[in-house]
């Protein structure tokens, strides 16, 4: 068992410097594996014998699954606390022996102080705030009315800390981003993706999760924000790599031996979560926004009203013909109202082909072609934003 140093502080802890550094904010300890594998275990495999690159991860809640309201299962959350750990050591170690792991307890000030679990690793940082987890059915999980100012405070499942409005939530986390940023020139936040159209049915607290980061990012000076789609991703096509896939997969074994470790079953479980997690171990799909290049986050995200499930997103379509194609991509698509039209062209890794289309459309039905020679074969995404809605719509090139 390790021991953990209490460092109880009227001021953050003191933290080294790097040059780079690629924050991974998720919901549950297993989100990163799951739908950032890639991304995170080359930046965390990469840097882990680099004095200049560090990885920060930032766990919001528990993932303790308490779903009935009854008494919070401490076992569950520390066996998925424990997969958490495996994830980034296997990571760290892929190029290297092993070391000592660094667990502490610091004090971070948001509004109000709060001890915070903090695991330092080689070149990598862990922060589990252990807030309540919410059920995958439910439309407005704990953390959700939080946000929306229907909880005065929100207490951590362990009863270390409490917040005191979501101000003090996002206070705090911005403060533990600021200071392991501290004079890094190159920043990176990896997080959920918050735009429901764009990532229809997944668990609000993935959700809130990356309202909460891109509303810290939108307050920083020049950041890569990449936005990961969650579990509407299965609805994609497979587009990792076969050594990719096998990152993704040694990931969730890591994942799943806390589970196992700790008496509950893998995540390779069929039964888990309505179907094994094992199904999203072959794609990652996100979009990239760089803050210093775009007006997209110009104004703070906020919270977001959550929609049904149920409701129509798509109402006006975009089509992209033929598909899959060689040359000539033709696009149709309608608008209800004039406005600002945008187009945008990404890769199956998120990375921008640059903008296709960029200018104001009367209302109606409209057609674009776009030459795609110059794209390599492979699955892409394009990403269309109109005035009454954001789509993103699949195609291969052959």
């Amino acid at each position: 068992m390790l021991s953990i140093l209490i460092s109880v502080l009227s001021v953050p802890v003191s933290f080294a410097q790097y040059t780079s550094v690629a924050y991974y904010m998720v919901a549950h300890p297993d989100d990163w594996q799951l739908f950032m594998g890639v991304n995170a275990f080359n930046d965390i495999a990469n840097g882990a014998n680099s004095n200049n690159s560090k990885v920060v991860l930032i766990y919001t809640t528990a993932g303790e699954a308490n779903c009935n309201g009854g008494p919070v299962n401490e076992q569950y959350y520390l066996a998925r606390q424990t997969g958490a750990n495996r994830s980034v050591q296997f990571c760290a170690d892929i190029n290297g022996k092993n070391e000592p792991w660094s667990p502490s307890v610091v004090t971070i000030k948001g509004l109000s102080y709060h001890n915070i679990l903090r695991y330092k690793y080689k070149n990598t940082v862990s922060y589990f705030l252990r807030l309540p987890d919410g059920c995958l059915e439910a439309t407005h999980t704990t953390l959700t009315k939080f946000a929306h100012g229907k909880m005065p405070t929100l207490y951590a499942v362990d009863s270390s800390t409490a917040y005191f409005g979501y101000e003090d939530l996002v206070k705090t986390v911005e403060k533990i981003i600021q200071e392991e940023g501290k004079g890094a020139d190159d920043i990176t936040i990896n997080c959920p993706e918050w735009d429901w159209t764009l990532n229809p049915s997944d668990h609000p607290d993935h959700i809130q999760t990356g309202l909460l980061a891109t509303r810290i990012a939108s307050k920083m000076p020049c950041v890569n924000l990449n936005l990961f789609e969650g579990y509407y991703s299965s609805n994609n096509p497979p587009n990792l790599a076969p050594e990719d896939i096998a990152k993704e997969s040694a990931l969730l074994a890591q994942v799943s031996y806390g589970c196992t470790h700790y008496g509950y079953s893998p995540e390779w479980d069929p039964t888990h979560s309505g179907g094994s997690h094992i199904n999203w171990t072959n794609r990652n799909y996100f979009r990239t926004i760089i803050t210093c290049d775009s007006n997209v986050l110009q104004n703070d995200p906020g919270p977001v009203a959550f929609q049904d499930s149920t409701t129509t997103l798509n109402k006006y379509t975009v089509n992209v013909f033929p598909n899959p194609a060689h040359d000539i991509i033709n696009i149709t698509y309608e608008i209800e109202d004039s406005g600002m039209v945008t187009m945008a062209v990404n890769d199956y890794y998120g990375r921008s082909y640059g903008l296709l289309l960029n200018e104001t459309k009367e209302k109606g039905k409209h057609t674009f072609s776009y030459n795609a020679a110059q794209l390599r074969p492979g699955n892409y995404s394009l990403y269309v934003k109109m005035p009454q809605n954001i789509q993103l719509v699949k195609f291969v090139k052959e």
